[in-house]
């Protein structure tokens, strides 16, 4: 009988082997494709940095370098991120700095920090596939976090990002290493579990601050462990206690309110004497005309308004919902049991608090000089746009996003170029299916990704600047939420839905490979931008005037590079000069001559004007707010203007000989790195 059994045996253990085996063979044949298409074309454009944020955060990370050996603090500049992305940089950086000087050799600190952080976005996006294969694992089982890990690895935003050194491919992966954190947490709830989730936040905030999101994940874990483990003694001592802590928490929020009252009178006083005073003291109050001053502090002060309501409305909120849950027998149960297990969740959250304070000392030692630096308006204005409060009053870089509605602009601009319609199509539909089963408590041991999914899309859904790149950290999430669904159809028992798994699977993994190749097309071109200014250097007189006009596809170092060309002149001019001050008001005649005429001084100088087309599009739909630059746009495109189209260039996505157009996309899907660029010259 034993004997019998013991060829199945070894049998059933050679299966297990060999199934191994496969799973680790397409585990890596995964990562191999995923890496292949991250270093592919990792270096182009070198050694220029065009990409604006790109460049921001090399600058940042260089200076505090140069500041360290001079002072020895690495404090670093304003930012709206953790400095943990500088500091890996700088670690990278500091040993080939000093084996080159060993050496002898010369180093170009700025090209080699290009390379070397490159380097680290490709390298962490790669890890990053398999922290989504473990996740899917965990959840799905193998077949799910191959899936998933396929999907990361051919999704194309991912596959974009990790070619420039800015925070979010290394944000991405500690995001995705701080819901691994999450996912044992709920499955396996200990105090050690929760302080190293703690630790995991920490980090991940340490990396950009909007994963802050994510901070209620622990919280709604804790909170379901403490429901499935709630008894039925009900220790009305700890009720008390309970009761108390949530009337602190209304009272506290009340604070905010209070605060803000007693110093808003005062801050709009400073405001005004900085920009509105007979001598404004603020480097950038001659920028604009008074009355464009006069409604940047109306809408700073109203977004301080509502955001004090907000956040005191949310701590009365949750107070009273605690207050009201401990009125019933079961609710009594539970403020018990939450009492009693009060230390978990707050050292998960102190511990968060405590990594990113010793990750960012000088978030707390120098506050106002990391929060807010020299030029803090900038941060200010980005944390203001961000949330919406110049949503009426926006500004040249985001005036694409008047009057779009939350999520549908998403859904038509942002999702479909960023993945591809497939993959967008199997994710939504598998947000949907989660969540269904979310609300029926069959979400299975994956729920947490589901929830994690669910806070980024509601806080990022609802921002008013929908950069492309802001959807990031969803991406991970819903490969695996898709890996999920498709490994239950491919495991259901009837064939054809079976058959629909493999047809959906085959259909995404090709569809997403296609568009990430196709728009690796333009890794295999020179940057159109640095294609422009070679045409204007080999193909113009050295006694020809440039103007180009300003555009954040340049940045500063686009900006420099046209400076140094040997043609006897180059002038830079403003297009917001033309578009502000008056937004929301009809333009006064006198304000729209001068306008004007500072368009046409700069006209009448150039021999060539430079241009992308971005400006142009953002600005598409306001017309009627912007009526000197959309006139002048009209014109000059329709050739009515004494000048003519003597350059273009433009490259896109394209695959085997075909193109594929990307212009319905969000604007700054191309332009970071594939802006359309004219050369006009003027005819004589």
């Amino acid at each position: 009988m034993f004997g019998s059994l013991t060829p199945q045996t070894k049998a059933g253990t050679n299966s297990n082997r060999a199934g191994h085996r496969r799973e680790r063979l397409l585990l890596a044949l995964i990562l191999a494709v995923g890496i292949g298409l991250r270093f592919y074309g990792l270096y182009w454009g070198y050694p220029v940095p065009l990409h604006c944020d790109e460049n921001s955060t090399l600058g940042t990370a260089v200076q505090m370098g140069r500041q360290f050996l001079e002072t020895g603090s690495l404090r670093p500049r304003g930012s709206l991120y953790g400095a943990l992305p500088f500091y890996v940089l700088l670690l990278a950086l500091a040993p080939m700095i000093g084996i080159s000087k060993l050496l002898g050799l010369s180093v170009d600190v700025s090209a080699l920090s290009l390379v070397v952080g490159r380097t680290i976005s490709a390298l962490a996006d790669s890890a990053a596939i398999l922290v989504v294969y473990s996740l899917g694992r965990r959840a799905f089982g193998k077949r799910g976090g191959l899936i998933a890990a396929a999907f990361y690895a051919t999704a194309l935003l991912p596959v974009r990002e990790a070619h420039f050194f800015t925070v979010d491919p290394l944000a991405t992966l500690l995001l995705l290493i701080f819901v691994v954190l999450c996912l044992r947490l709920s499955q396996q709830p200990s105090l050690k579990s929760y302080i190293w989730c703690g630790v995991g936040l920490g980090v991940a905030l340490s990396a950009k601050t909007s994963v802050l999101p994510l901070l209620a994940l622990p919280v709604i874990i804790w909170l379901v462990g403490l429901r499935s483990s709630t008894v039925a003694s009900r220790d009305q001592t700890s009720v008390a206690r309970t009761r108390l802590a949530a009337a602190g928490l209304i009272v506290i929020g009340f604070l905010p309110m209070l605060v803000w009252g007693q110093f808003r009178g005062q801050a709009q006083a400073l405001a005004e004497r900085q920009l509105l005073g007979p001598t404004p003291t603020h480097p950038i109050a001659s920028e604009h005309a008074p009355i464009f001053w006069e409604q940047q502090i109306s809408a700073t002060l109203a977004a301080a308004d509502q955001t004090t309501r907000n956040v005191a409305g949310l701590l009365v909120g949750l107070g009273l919902a605690a207050i009201l849950v401990t009125l019933s027998r079961h609710g009594q149960q539970i403020a018990a049991a939450a009492w009693r297990g009060k230390g978990t969740i707050i050292g998960c959250l102190a511990t968060a608090m405590g990594v990113f304070i010793l990750l960012n000392p000088y978030a707390v030692l120098s506050p106002a000089h990391y929060w807010l630096p020299t030029d803090s308006w900038k941060i200010t204005w980005n944390i203001l746009n961000a949330t919406g409060a110049y949503r009426e009053l926006p500004f040249a870089w985001n005036f694409q996003f008047v009057g779009t509605k939350p999520y549908l602009y998403q859904l038509s601009h942002i999702y479909p170029y960023a993945v591809g319609q497939p993959l967008m199509i199997a994710a939504l539909l598998a947000v949907v299916y989660w969540t269904w089963r979310l609300i029926r408590g069959q979400a299975g041991p994956g729920w947490p990704l589901v929830v994690a999914l669910l806070l980024l899309l509601a806080a990022m859904g609802n921002v008013w600047m929908k950069m492309t790149r802001y959807i990031l950290p969803q991406i991970p999430l819903m490969c695996l939420l898709a890996a999920g669904m498709l490994a239950t159809l491919l495991g259901a028992k009837p064939r054809y839905l079976r058959g629909l798994g493999y047809a959906m699977l085959l259909g995404v993994l090709l569809a997403s490979a296609a568009w990430c190749l196709a728009y690796l097309n333009i890794y295999a071109h020179r940057d159109n931008r640095l294609a422009a200014v070679d045409y204007i250097r080999g193909h113009t007189a050295s006694d020809s005037r440039i103007l180009v006009e300003e555009d954040d596809a340049w940045g500063v170092i686009g900006l420099t590079l046209w400076k140094s060309l040997p043609q006897a002149a180059v002038r830079i001019y403003a297009p917001y000069i033309i578009e502000h001050d008056y937004y929301g008001q009809p333009l006064p005649a006198d304000k729209r001559e001068e306008k004007d005429q500072y368009l046409q001084n700069h006209l009448r100088w150039a021999d060539y004007l430079v241009l992308t087309d971005l400006r142009r599009e953002r600005i598409r739909d306001l017309g009627e707010q912007f009526p000197v630059i959309t006139r002048f746009y009209n014109e000059l495109f329709n050739g009515q203007l004494d000048w003519q189209l003597v350059a273009e260039f433009s490259t896109g996505p394209a695959l085997l000989g075909m193109g594929f157009s990307d212009a319905g996309s969000e604007p700054t899907f191309r332009l970071f790195d594939h802006p359309r660029v004219y050369v006009f010259a003027k005819q004589r």
